[in-house]
């Protein structure tokens, strides 16, 4: 994407949500609806949209706090506000204009047609711009997507976990330890993550035994530099050790080298906490992770409950999934990630239901 003459990177989700506000400028777009479309059959959290909304106001020169381009409904979700201008059309200076939201609108969700009012310089030529991106997205991100790393971002893919245990009853740990450090790294803030269920699609086409040094893993790890620019890939195996757990971790950082350790403990999600702290020493210098540690609870049962709950989520067992968030939900009433999931996966079974009927 270009603003002006100068290329700006925006990542392959912001630039759908900046596509489908722009489409559909006409109305607010509420975030269940964003979530649905932008991340079809996944769970997400509101964290991840918040960053996506984010990015694409970024890439058009706005911010949270001026907001000319995309507008925060309260309580009714995004819009985007600026007149979009035919790309053919040659526009004089007065003739590019932005739609202001009225104070009733933004308390309503109304669609009321306003009088326009002069947009500035860089909101003409940016709505020119978006156009023009509108009318080429079909095309693939791979065709538009910026160099990997080029804005000096750090973006991380955490691979499906490879449980070398033995025991059937840590069969969760795959997806649910995988889904657990991906979350403390959200929370965290400081680096990028890939999204687990895209991760999880490229693992299903390219295969993956678990071992970032294997010839036949490097299809998948080049795709994911390539399609999702991973400048950072995180593999994680369990094993046992002496009646506790030992969890072997391998980052591939950008420069091709491979940085080990080994975490032992009796908690699966306390080891992959472990592991995401030493990442972000090694990485990032940090000595303690920022967010809200631990990701969801001071207890160790519910934590894994809450793994155990995403790693059937992401295997589209949304019904079996609901049982463990409920259970956490019944024990600490207060915790924002069970019922946020909880939520997501209703919602999902719901449209199941739905599309069921006919």
């Amino acid at each position: 994407m270009r603003n002006q003459d100068e290329r700006v990177e925006i990542e392959p989700r912001a630039f759908d949500l900046l596509t489908f506000l722009v489409q559909h400028r006409d109305r607010a777009v509420d975030k269940n609806e964003l979530q649905d479309v932008i991340w079809p059959g996944m769970i997400v959290t509101e964290t991840a949209l918040t960053r996506a909304v984010m990015k694409a106001r970024k890439a058009v020169g706005d911010d949270a706090n001026r907001q000319e381009m995309i507008r925060t409904l309260h309580g009714h979700g995004y819009r985007f506000v600026a007149e979009v201008v035919a790309e053919n059309a040659i526009p004089s200076p007065s003739s590019v204009t932005q739609t202001p939201v009225s104070s009733s609108e933004e308390k309503a969700g109304t669609q009321s047609v306003q009088q326009p009012i002069r947009a500035k310089p860089n909101v003409r030529v940016i709505a020119m711009i978006l156009v023009a991106l509108i009318m080429a997205a079909s095309l693939t991100w791979v065709l538009l997507r910026p160099a990997p790393g080029a804005s000096g971002e750090m973006r991380i893919a955490v691979l499906p976990l490879l449980d070398s245990t033995g025991n059937q009853d840590l069969a969760w740990t795959r997806f649910g330890l995988m889904s657990y450090a991906n979350e403390l790294i959200n929370n965290d803030g400081s680096m990028e993550v890939v999204p687990a269920g895209s991760i999880i699609g490229l693992t299903e086409n390219f295969g993956w035994n678990g071992n970032l040094e294997d010839l036949e893993n490097q299809q998948l790890l080049s795709k994911l530099k390539e399609v999702y620019a991973a400048t950072h890939i995180l593999a994680m195996e369990l094993e046992p050790e002496k009646g506790a757990l030992r969890m072997n971790y391998s980052l591939l950082v950008p420069d091709g080298d491979l940085q080990m350790g080994t975490i032992v403990g009796d908690s699966s999600t306390e080891l992959a906490a472990g592991v995401v702290q030493a990442v972000y020493g090694n990485v990032l210098r940090k000595s303690h992770l920022g967010g809200a540690i631990p990701l969801v609870s001071k207890d160790a049962f519910n934590n894994e409950a809450f793994a155990r709950g995403m790693d059937l989520s992401l295997q589209g067992r949304c019904s079996e999934a609901t049982q463990f968030f409920r259970v956490i939900i019944e024990q600490e009433p207060s915790l924002f990630e069970p019922r946020f999931e909880l939520a997501a996966c209703l919602r999902i079974l719901g449209h199941r239901m739905m599309q069921n009927r006919f």
